[in-house]
Formats: C-alpha cells, sequence, structure tokens
C-alpha cells in the first residue's frame, strides 16, 4: 500500500464520521458527495446517535472500498414506522474515486431494506437477517494473483447472476451469497450482471457491478410488479487459491426499492 492510497483511506474515514456528526460543510470540497449532502441531513432528524464502526478498506490507484457499519437510534416516523427508540444498523458499501486529495466520485450500497426488517416492518419480515463481520485477509500478494483473483470473483457472480447453480459454483463461494442470488432469479429471471470496477488489495477484491432485470416474482414475499430494474451490487470478496472463501456484499436495495414504489431515502 502506498502513501498515498493510505491517505485516501484515513480522507475517507473522517469523511465518514463527519457524516455521523452531521458535519456536512466537511463534504462541501468534494463533489462525489453531492447527492449525499441532499438526502442524507434529513435522515439525522429520523434517527440520532449515528456510531460508524470502519469494518474493512482497500484500495488501488485512486479508489477506495469501504465497508462500514452505522448504528444508529429510531428517533422519528420513518417508512410508515412510529418512532421506536430501537437501536439498528445500516451497512454500507461504497466506492470512491479520490484525485489530489478530493472525492470526485462516490457510489454506495446500504442495507436499509433490513433497517425496514428490524424496525418490524410486516413485508420485510421474510428478508433474511444481516450478519456484518469482516474478512481475514493476506497482505503479501503478488500482481498478476491480483488480476487473477478479480478473474476469479467476476467468474462467480456471472454464474450466480445466470442461475449456475451447480454444486461445483456452490462449492466455490459463501453459500450465503448463492442464496442471495436463488432469490435474485426467483423475483428476476431475466437478471444480468454487468461488472462496473474492480480493485484489489492483498487477496481481498471489491467489485461494483450493475445488476437488470424485470420483477416478475416475488421478491422475499413482495409481489411481482413487472417493472424493469437497473441497480447496483457491491461485494467484498477474499480470493485464495482460486476461490471465494469469504464475502460480504449487498445490492443497492435503496436504490431498488425505490424503483418498485416501496421506499425513498
Amino acid at each position: 500500500m502506498t502513501t498515498a492510497t493510505a491517505t485516501n483511506k484515513v480522507l475517507l474515514a473522517q469523511l465518514f464520521e463527519a457524516i455521523n456528526r452531521a458535519d456536512f460543510a466537511r463534504l462541501d470540497p468534494h463533489p462525489g458527495f453531492y447527492e449525499t449532502r441532499q438526502y442524507v441531513p434529513p435522515m439525522h432528524q429520523l434517527f440520532a446517535d449515528w456510531q460508524t464502526t470502519h469494518m474493512q478498506q482497500i484500495a488501488e490507484g485512486d479508489l477506495v472500498f469501504s465497508y462500514a457499519t452505522v448504528a444508529m437510534t429510531h428517533r422519528g416516523p420513518f417508512a410508515g414506522v412510529a418512532p421506536t427508540g430501537k437501536r439498528i444498523t445500516v451497512e454500507v458499501l461504497s466506492l470512491d474515486e479520490v484525485r489530489d486529495g478530493v472525492v470526485v466520485q462516490h457510489n454506495s450500497a446500504s442495507t436499509w431494506a433490513d433497517v425496514l426488517r428490524q424496525l418490524g416492518v410486516p413485508a420485510f419480515q421474510p428478508w433474511p437477517a444481516r450478519v456484518p463481520g469482516t474478512l481475514s485477509h493476506g497482505v503479501d500478494v503478488p500482481a498478476a494473483r491480483r488480476q487473477a483473483n478479480k478473474a476469479a470473483a467476476l467468474e462467480l457472480l456471472d454464474a450466480l447472476s445466470r442461475g449456475a447453480f451447480g454444486a461445483d459454483v456452490v462449492a466455490a463461494g459463501p453459500g450465503e451469497l448463492s442464496d442471495r442470488f436463488v432469490e435474485l432469479r426467483c423475483a428476476f429471471p431475466d437478471l444480468s450482471l454487468t461488472p462496473l470496477v474492480q480493485i484489489a488489495e492483498g487477496d481481498l477484491v471489491a467489485t461494483r457491478a450493475e445488476l437488470r432485470g424485470t420483477h416478475l416474482g416475488a421478491l422475499y414475499g413482495l409481489p411481482a410488479t413487472g417493472r424493469n430494474l437497473r441497480w447496483e451490487f457491491f461485494a467484498l470478496m477474499r480470493v485464495v487459491a482460486g476461490v471465494v472463501v469469504a464475502q460480504q456484499s449487498s445490492p443497492d436495495w435503496n436504490d431498488a426499492l425505490a424503483q418498485l414504489g416501496l421506499l425513498a431515502l
């Protein structure tokens, strides 16, 4: 890891802490956070006492992938739910581009569908509970192997998005991820996945991809709408000897649920 990539990691962690404090002026010099600057301030009226746990970061060149959890207390009406006082946790997976100390692009997914489950919204009780956690990882990995690891991560995601759920594929990746793609394929039979960006550090690979599909089947009990969706998917994977052995990932359910008319942040 270079000095520049280390500095970029620190910068992103500092900006996330500023969001916790509602210090949004700290984001103003960073055009990549424009949308965050618009929709996050009202969330501080609904959820209080934000606390981020920085789970994992990797970087390559100007790009930084961050995986974090944010704990907060439900203080205002949200998605039809009156204040509960519950302490909830949302996971955030983000990919940022930093140039000369400025965040010029910020893309992320966060697990607000799981927040609705935690708040007891009936329609979201069938959704699987999230289990945050860091991935163990190796540090000293040659460049050629890092490239091979990227290919292995893409190969698994491509197979799962196509519905290749054979024993060999399931054995090559964490079962939870396979289960999630089974559900996605049931809800979106024409599901496709297009990789957008990948970075690698050590034996960890981060992938940002685009999902497309038509909502023709039930999604964890949510009835089909027939709508065509485009939304993003973020994953952090550990690859050992060409095999994905651990992962943390999530589609951008904020965007998908908004397109389905079920959630607006």
